[in-house]
């Protein structure tokens, strides 16, 4: 058979190609087909799961389930004949993962840059290390508090909180 097979037969093959454990194991899948106008062999396919996965508590678990699919895509791409192994997966919680994990790291950095920041200011206005020293370690203590209360109440870190 050559490629572009006909709807029917295309829908086939591909039922009997999952059916030889070319899936994901643990997910439900389900398939969309869609078809050019006029074409007899769909334009392209698109194949969801469904997770249970309490995504914005276990970000390390999000991370592990992104590695999966990842690993997964990469293993039947390889396997895929040439005119279907362009393919790619997505998801908007990685997209949600992967700004969390930016929004933290910019977070760090603007707080470390605001500490310094105020230590030169306050060197610079007194004149005095020691009282530099001591008000920056009173700022960062403050700004210590308030992120570890926010922990302790299980309120979230979010892109307002980072600016």
């Amino acid at each position: 058979e050559s490629l572009p097979l006909p709807r029917q037969l295309f829908q086939k093959r591909l039922g009997e190609w999952l059916a030889l454990g070319h899936d994901t194991g643990a997910h439900d899948l389900w398939q969309n087909f869609y078809f050019h106008e006029n074409a007899s062999a769909p334009a392209y396919f698109h194949v969801a799961a469904t997770s249970s996965r309490a995504w914005r508590r276990d970000l390390d678990g999000v991370r592990e389930e992104e590695r999966f699919w990842q690993e997964w895509m990469a293993r039947e791409m390889a396997t895929a004949p040439p005119g279907l192994s362009s393919g790619l997966q997505t998801s908007s919680v990685w997209q949600y993962v992967e700004t969390f994990d930016e929004v933290r790291a910019t977070a760090s950095l603007n707080l470390a840059a605001s500490l310094a920041l105020a230590f030169l200011v306050l060197l610079i206005s007194t004149r005095d290390l020691v009282v530099s020293v001591l008000a920056t370690t009173s700022i960062g203590s403050v700004v210590a508090t308030v992120l570890g209360t926010m922990q302790l109440l299980g309120w979230s870190f979010g892109i307002t909180v980072s600016i």
